[in-house]
């Protein structure tokens, strides 16, 4: 009866642990949007802004966002903005415009769950 007991109680934390969820939930996540208005301060229409998160591309900001205007998470303009879905954590970036080599942006972010972080590439002349 004993053993029973046992081989019940082991298929039972069996069936329990691979019925639990082992993926991180949604809630572990959140957003980093960037934005810059470079483009309007360096006189031209469109040039690359290169977005990098620990040393990797991740992106692009071909566009400036509109001067004076500041973008919500909700945005899903692709050209003026960049949003991604990172896991929760602390993240270095950079930007880089290839074109003009002066133009350069560093710093560290949080991601903290189910919320959004957003960062403004400013042009300081």
């Amino acid at each position: 009866m004993k053993a029973i007991k046992i081989i019940i109680i082991v298929l039972s934390l069996a069936l329990y642990s691979s019925c639990s969820d082992t993926n991180k939930s949604e809630d572990e996540y959140g957003y980093v949007l960037f934005y810059t208005d470079a483009h309007f301060y360096m006189n031209s229409d469109q040039f690359d802004v290169d977005i990098y998160i620990n040393e990797e591309k991740v992106g692009i900001l071909k566009y400036p966002f509109p001067i004076g205007s500041i973008p919500d998470c909700n945005n899903n303009d692709t050209l003026n903005t960049l949003k991604l879905n990172l896991e929760s954590g602390r993240y270095k970036y950079s930007a880089r415009c290839p074109n003009y080599t002066t133009m350069s942006w560093d710093g560290f972010f949080e991601i903290h769950n189910d919320s959004c972080t957003i960062i403004f590439l400013k042009l300081i002349l």
